[in-house]
């Protein structure tokens, strides 16, 4: 049987140990936070040039929806004439932004009352969808997923007000261990 570690084993109170949240005292914990995370941007440096190179397939020059890009990648895409990638994807979040899913609440062997319920319930989702402007930054956010493959979203509350506002894959860390689970 493997011998388990305890909680005061040296493995935890080193600098470069990926359990940061066993540090003892708050400062050791910001830094190895901070040390945790500049390990992972130095990782996803791959990542960061696939996604510029997807951005310059669609939009062909260097900066892209207002985020700055490097101009040193090693995927320069050629110039091309018909821009067949973005007419593809245009095409592709018309035809799919016409719908509109919505989630709905639904009632099984309900009263009448808890029906009604439930469909004002359904109306006051899509009221707080329709408030918070998902509707209106939804097209970009699948423009976001067929560019770089992921469409990201910050969703938030203040006091009883939902907020949606769009986030580029660029700004997010994911440890690849913790990504591929």
């Amino acid at each position: 049987m493997a011998r388990q570690k305890s909680d005061t084993s040296p493995v935890y109170r080193e600098e470069g140990s990926t359990r940061w949240w066993r540090a003892e005292d708050p400062k050791g914990m910001a830094g190895q936070i901070v040390a945790r995370a500049e390990r992972i941007r130095q990782r996803q440096t791959y990542r960061k040039s696939m996604d510029q190179f997807h951005a310059r397939l669609y939009d062909g020059s260097v900066g892209v929806f207002g985020a700055t890009i490097d101009t040193d990648s090693e995927y320069d895409p050629a110039q091309l004439p018909f821009n067949v990638v973005r007419s593809g994807i245009d095409t592709l979040i018309a035809m799919v932004s016409k719908n509109r899913p919505l989630p709905q609440v639904v009632t099984d062997n309900a009263s009448y009352k808890q029906q009604e319920m439930a469909k004002r319930m359904t109306r006051g989702i899509e009221g707080s969808l329709y408030r918070a402007g998902f509707w209106h930054l939804r097209p970009t956010i699948l423009r976001d997923a067929c560019i770089f493959g992921t469409g990201i979203t910050h969703q938030y509350r203040i006091g009883w007000r939902i907020f949606i506002e769009r986030v580029l894959p660029l700004e997010l860390l994911v440890d690849r261990a913790d990504g591929a689970r």
